[in-house]
Protein backbone atom coordinates (compact mmCIF):
# COMPACT_ATOMS: atom_id res chain seq x y z
CA UNK A 1 0.00 0.00 0.00
CA UNK A 2 1.21 3.49 -0.70
CA UNK A 3 1.01 6.55 -2.89
CA UNK A 4 1.85 7.50 -6.47
CA UNK A 5 2.05 11.16 -7.40
CA UNK A 6 3.37 13.24 -10.27
CA UNK A 7 2.50 15.37 -13.26
CA UNK A 8 2.68 15.40 -17.05
CA UNK A 9 3.66 18.29 -19.26
CA UNK A 10 4.25 19.37 -22.82
CA UNK A 11 6.36 22.15 -24.30
CA UNK A 12 7.30 23.56 -27.69
CA UNK A 13 3.83 23.09 -29.20
CA UNK A 14 3.68 19.51 -27.95
CA UNK A 15 6.97 18.58 -29.57
CA UNK A 16 8.38 17.80 -26.12
CA UNK A 17 6.27 15.76 -23.70
CA UNK A 18 7.38 14.45 -20.32
CA UNK A 19 6.20 12.75 -17.16
CA UNK A 20 7.69 13.09 -13.68
CA UNK A 21 6.29 10.87 -10.94
CA UNK A 22 7.16 9.65 -7.48
CA UNK A 23 6.03 6.79 -5.29
CA UNK A 24 6.10 5.83 -1.63
CA UNK A 25 4.82 2.43 -0.59
CA UNK A 26 5.12 -0.31 1.98
CA UNK A 27 5.25 -3.86 0.70
CA UNK A 28 3.67 -6.15 3.28
CA UNK A 29 3.41 -9.93 3.79
CA UNK A 30 7.11 -10.46 3.02
CA UNK A 31 8.32 -13.92 4.09
CA UNK A 32 10.60 -13.59 7.13
CA UNK A 33 11.92 -15.74 9.99
CA UNK A 34 10.75 -15.26 13.57
CA UNK A 35 11.99 -16.79 16.82
CA UNK A 36 9.34 -18.34 19.03
CA UNK A 37 10.12 -19.54 22.56
CA UNK A 38 8.67 -23.03 22.91
CA UNK A 39 7.37 -23.60 25.50
CA UNK A 40 7.22 -20.04 26.89
CA UNK A 41 9.87 -19.44 29.57
CA UNK A 42 11.93 -22.49 28.58
CA UNK A 43 14.72 -20.57 26.86
CA UNK A 44 14.36 -22.81 23.81
CA UNK A 45 13.61 -20.99 20.55
CA UNK A 46 12.29 -22.38 17.31
CA UNK A 47 12.57 -20.60 13.96
CA UNK A 48 9.26 -20.11 12.16
CA UNK A 49 8.70 -18.66 8.70
CA UNK A 50 5.88 -16.15 8.47
CA UNK A 51 4.62 -13.66 5.93
CA UNK A 52 4.79 -10.74 8.34
CA UNK A 53 7.77 -8.78 7.04
CA UNK A 54 7.76 -5.35 5.42
CA UNK A 55 9.74 -3.46 2.79
CA UNK A 56 9.85 0.27 2.17
CA UNK A 57 9.81 1.17 -1.53
CA UNK A 58 10.16 4.79 -2.58
CA UNK A 59 11.62 6.69 -5.49
CA UNK A 60 10.89 8.62 -8.65
CA UNK A 61 10.64 8.13 -12.42
CA UNK A 62 11.12 10.51 -15.32
CA UNK A 63 10.52 9.96 -19.01
CA UNK A 64 10.29 12.19 -22.06
CA UNK A 65 9.74 12.18 -25.82
CA UNK A 66 11.11 14.99 -27.97
CA UNK A 67 10.47 15.55 -31.68
CA UNK A 68 13.62 17.51 -32.44
CA UNK A 69 12.95 17.97 -36.17
CA UNK A 70 10.66 16.45 -38.76
CA UNK A 71 13.22 13.70 -39.29
CA UNK A 72 14.79 13.28 -35.84
CA UNK A 73 13.19 12.33 -32.53
CA UNK A 74 14.58 11.26 -29.17
CA UNK A 75 13.40 10.05 -25.82
CA UNK A 76 14.53 8.58 -22.57
CA UNK A 77 13.65 7.55 -19.05
CA UNK A 78 15.30 7.37 -15.65
CA UNK A 79 14.24 5.72 -12.43
CA UNK A 80 15.52 5.79 -8.85
CA UNK A 81 14.35 3.17 -6.35
CA UNK A 82 15.21 3.16 -2.65
CA UNK A 83 14.03 -0.18 -1.30
CA UNK A 84 14.99 -1.46 2.16
CA UNK A 85 13.72 -3.97 4.69
CA UNK A 86 11.81 -2.41 7.57
CA UNK A 87 10.93 -5.76 9.17
CA UNK A 88 12.79 -9.00 8.42
CA UNK A 89 11.62 -11.00 11.44
CA UNK A 90 12.82 -11.33 15.01
CA UNK A 91 15.50 -13.91 14.05
CA UNK A 92 17.40 -11.34 11.95
CA UNK A 93 16.75 -7.85 13.35
CA UNK A 94 20.05 -6.59 11.88
CA UNK A 95 18.54 -6.78 8.39
CA UNK A 96 16.35 -3.73 9.02
CA UNK A 97 17.65 -0.88 6.89
CA UNK A 98 19.51 -3.10 4.44
CA UNK A 99 18.76 -3.05 0.70
CA UNK A 100 16.27 -5.42 -0.87
CA UNK A 101 18.12 -7.87 -3.10
CA UNK A 102 17.33 -7.93 -6.81
CA UNK A 103 16.19 -4.29 -6.92
CA UNK A 104 18.42 -1.97 -8.94
CA UNK A 105 18.67 1.48 -7.28
CA UNK A 106 19.13 3.29 -10.61
CA UNK A 107 18.15 2.42 -14.15
CA UNK A 108 17.36 4.24 -17.34
CA UNK A 109 17.71 4.49 -21.06
CA UNK A 110 17.59 6.75 -24.08
CA UNK A 111 16.98 6.48 -27.80
CA UNK A 112 17.24 8.49 -30.98
CA UNK A 113 15.22 7.76 -34.14
CA UNK A 114 15.88 9.05 -37.65
CA UNK A 115 13.30 9.10 -40.44
CA UNK A 116 14.66 10.52 -43.71
CA UNK A 117 12.70 13.30 -45.39
CA UNK A 118 13.78 12.27 -48.90
CA UNK A 119 10.68 10.90 -50.71
CA UNK A 120 12.83 8.14 -52.21
CA UNK A 121 13.46 6.82 -48.68
CA UNK A 122 9.84 6.99 -47.59
CA UNK A 123 9.06 4.16 -45.18
CA UNK A 124 12.63 3.83 -43.91
CA UNK A 125 13.67 4.59 -40.33
CA UNK A 126 16.55 3.73 -38.03
CA UNK A 127 17.05 3.97 -34.28
CA UNK A 128 19.81 3.72 -31.70
CA UNK A 129 19.11 2.96 -28.04
CA UNK A 130 21.03 2.57 -24.80
CA UNK A 131 19.99 1.16 -21.44
CA UNK A 132 21.76 1.37 -18.08
CA UNK A 133 21.30 -0.74 -14.94
CA UNK A 134 23.14 0.26 -11.78
CA UNK A 135 25.03 -2.05 -9.46
CA UNK A 136 22.39 -4.25 -7.81
CA UNK A 137 22.35 -6.15 -4.47
CA UNK A 138 22.12 -9.91 -5.08
CA UNK A 139 22.06 -11.47 -1.61
CA UNK A 140 19.47 -11.79 1.14
CA UNK A 141 19.88 -9.12 3.86
CA UNK A 142 21.02 -11.71 6.41
CA UNK A 143 23.44 -13.60 4.14
CA UNK A 144 26.76 -14.31 5.84
CA UNK A 145 25.62 -13.29 9.34
CA UNK A 146 25.97 -15.61 12.33
CA UNK A 147 23.46 -14.77 15.03
CA UNK A 148 23.65 -15.26 18.79
CA UNK A 149 21.83 -14.24 21.90
CA UNK A 150 23.71 -11.84 24.18
CA UNK A 151 21.92 -10.66 27.31
CA UNK A 152 18.65 -11.93 25.87
CA UNK A 153 19.09 -9.86 22.69
CA UNK A 154 19.68 -11.38 19.25
CA UNK A 155 22.85 -9.87 17.75
CA UNK A 156 25.36 -10.58 14.97
CA UNK A 157 28.29 -12.44 16.51
CA UNK A 158 30.17 -12.97 13.25
CA UNK A 159 29.67 -11.97 9.61
CA UNK A 160 31.30 -12.52 6.23
CA UNK A 161 29.41 -9.47 4.88
CA UNK A 162 27.99 -11.60 2.09
CA UNK A 163 24.84 -9.45 2.17
CA UNK A 164 26.89 -6.56 0.76
CA UNK A 165 27.62 -8.35 -2.53
CA UNK A 166 26.35 -6.75 -5.75
CA UNK A 167 26.58 -7.40 -9.45
CA UNK A 168 28.38 -4.68 -11.43
CA UNK A 169 26.45 -2.05 -13.34
CA UNK A 170 26.17 -2.44 -17.10
CA UNK A 171 25.24 -0.46 -20.20
CA UNK A 172 23.75 -2.05 -23.32
CA UNK A 173 23.51 -0.56 -26.82
CA UNK A 174 20.88 -1.59 -29.35
CA UNK A 175 20.44 -0.72 -33.02
CA UNK A 176 17.49 -1.12 -35.34
CA UNK A 177 16.41 -0.29 -38.88
CA UNK A 178 13.13 -0.91 -40.70
CA UNK A 179 11.61 -0.32 -44.09
CA UNK A 180 7.89 -0.34 -44.86
CA UNK A 181 6.92 -0.84 -48.50
CA UNK A 182 3.32 -0.19 -49.55
CA UNK A 183 2.84 -0.55 -53.33
CA UNK A 184 0.30 1.79 -54.89
CA UNK A 185 -3.02 0.07 -55.58
CA UNK A 186 -2.17 -2.94 -53.41
CA UNK A 187 -3.91 -3.95 -50.21
CA UNK A 188 -0.68 -5.44 -48.92
CA UNK A 189 2.20 -3.64 -47.27
CA UNK A 190 5.51 -5.18 -46.29
CA UNK A 191 7.88 -4.34 -43.45
CA UNK A 192 11.49 -5.51 -43.31
CA UNK A 193 13.42 -4.96 -40.08
CA UNK A 194 16.75 -5.72 -38.46
CA UNK A 195 17.46 -5.37 -34.74
CA UNK A 196 20.82 -5.81 -33.05
CA UNK A 197 20.65 -6.23 -29.28
CA UNK A 198 23.75 -5.80 -27.08
CA UNK A 199 25.58 -4.44 -30.13
CA UNK A 200 29.00 -4.37 -28.41
CA UNK A 201 28.62 -7.96 -27.13
CA UNK A 202 28.99 -6.97 -23.47
CA UNK A 203 29.45 -9.81 -20.98
CA UNK A 204 27.24 -9.00 -17.98
CA UNK A 205 25.12 -10.48 -15.19
CA UNK A 206 21.46 -9.88 -14.49
CA UNK A 207 20.18 -9.19 -10.96
CA UNK A 208 19.46 -12.92 -10.50
CA UNK A 209 23.17 -13.62 -11.23
CA UNK A 210 22.34 -15.33 -14.53
CA UNK A 211 24.51 -14.24 -17.48
CA UNK A 212 22.79 -11.78 -19.79
CA UNK A 213 22.25 -12.31 -23.50
CA UNK A 214 25.23 -11.69 -25.73
CA UNK A 215 24.94 -9.93 -29.08
CA UNK A 216 21.91 -11.10 -31.04
CA UNK A 217 20.68 -10.14 -34.49
CA UNK A 218 17.03 -10.46 -35.53
CA UNK A 219 15.63 -10.17 -39.05
CA UNK A 220 11.88 -9.69 -39.30
CA UNK A 221 9.48 -9.62 -42.22
CA UNK A 222 5.85 -8.62 -41.68
CA UNK A 223 3.05 -8.46 -44.23
CA UNK A 224 -0.23 -6.67 -43.53
CA UNK A 225 -3.44 -6.72 -45.52
CA UNK A 226 -5.66 -3.66 -45.36
CA UNK A 227 -9.05 -2.72 -46.79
Amino acid sequence: NGWDYGFKGSLLNDRLTFTLSGFYAIRENVQVTDLEETPPGSGNYLTISRREGNQLVRGYEFDFNWRLTETLSAGGSWGHIYSIYTDFGSAFPQAVGRRVNGISPENGGAYVKYTPANPKLRGFSTNLGVTFVDSTPTEAPNAGDTMGRVGGIVVVTRSTNQWRLRIPSYTLWNFGARYRYAPAGSRLDHTFAININNAFNLDYLRANKIPGDLRSVFFTYTVNRGG
